[in-house]
């Protein structure tokens, strides 16, 4: 597909209609990358600068050094807290490659970090290894945390200015079949939504919650997410809102498929219940999030 083709659509889910976008950064002559807090960072090759942005202000900027590589629509974007809060770190992390890119808001400058968290069997008939990439990521309490290999451990990273990667032995055991994994904050707590087959063709396909007890290292199943809805898509993007402020269902976690049969899926936490609906098909779907103030 032509990339000068491309277009940017918005879909209102509450009524099945496609919305004209005209925001800002959302142009063929950027890209841009949405993040759990609701703003969005853009890189603007036009303007030749680099920005985060309030959807819904649009005069709400804060400006960034420009990025100087061309990265990839599908890397994570992550912020440590509220970008109008001191000390925000911006983070960039290729779902593929053990690259990361970082800068503080106020900072002058980008830094690109290359890193080595161990490897991965991917051809057991060869021995052929490869590199562990970060995916998925989240941020919580001021700290940057990702993976859960096995679940017997959990990836920490933090920056002091340099990366420092660590990880947190959790306890207990925990036994779950193949699935996609993301990690979500939520109200300064830590989850793991675990979300079973691939696409919308399974009926029957479970997708289980898990909330993170630091005081004992470990991962309790949820009954609840506190009345919230998380916000889940491909390239391993979670966020969490409030349901009832925002008209969505409680406890519920809405997962976005995007291809030529793309669909959201709506699991209740509580219940068990499962919704599908029907959405544009879409080469990148992501949500649109209401911004922190």
């Amino acid at each position: 597909m032509d990339p000068l083709a491309v277009k940017t659509t918005l879909f209102n889910i509450f009524n099945g209609q496609d919305i004209g976008c005209d925001l800002d950064g959302m142009t063929n002559s950027s890209k841009f990358w949405v993040t759990p807090h609701g703003w969005i960072l853009v890189h603007d090759t036009a303007s030749m600068s680099t920005f985060l942005f309030n959807p819904r202000n649009r005069d709400e900027k804060i400006q960034l050094p420009h990025l100087t590589e061309d990265l990839r629509r599908t890397c994570a974007c992550v912020l440590s807290c509220k970008p109008t809060l001191p000390g925000c770190s911006v983070l960039l992390v290729a779902p593929d490659t053990t690259v990361i890119w970082q800068c503080c808001i106020g900072g002058k400058e980008w830094a690109r970090h290359e890193y080595d968290i161990g490897t991965q069997l991917i051809d057991p008939a060869n021995d052929l290894h490869e590199k562990v990439p970060i995916c998925p990521i989240a941020a919580c309490r001021g700290k940057f945390y990702f993976n859960s290999e096995n679940f017997v451990d959990i990836g920490v990273l933090e920056f002091s200015p340099m990366p420092v990667f660590g990880s947190l032995k959790l306890a207990g055991e925990f036994e779950a079949p193949t699935r996609a994994k993301f990690l979500v904050e939520s109200e300064d707590d830590l989850y793991m939504a675990l979300v079973y087959g691939i696409g919308c063709d399974m009926i029957d396909c479970e997708t289980q919650v898990h909330k993170m007890d630091f005081s004992a290292q470990q991962w309790r199943r949820a009954d609840d997410l506190g009345g919230r809805a998380f916000l889940l898509a491909s390239c391993y993007f979670g966020a969490s809102c409030s349901a009832d402020e925002h008209g969505l269902e409680a406890d519920c976690v809405y997962m976005l498929y995007h291809g030529d049969e793309a669909c959201l899926k709506i699991s209740n936490v509580k219940n068990g219940g499962v919704e599908f609906m029907e959405v544009p098909a879409a080469r990148r779907a992501l949500w649109l999030l209401p911004a922190d103030p």
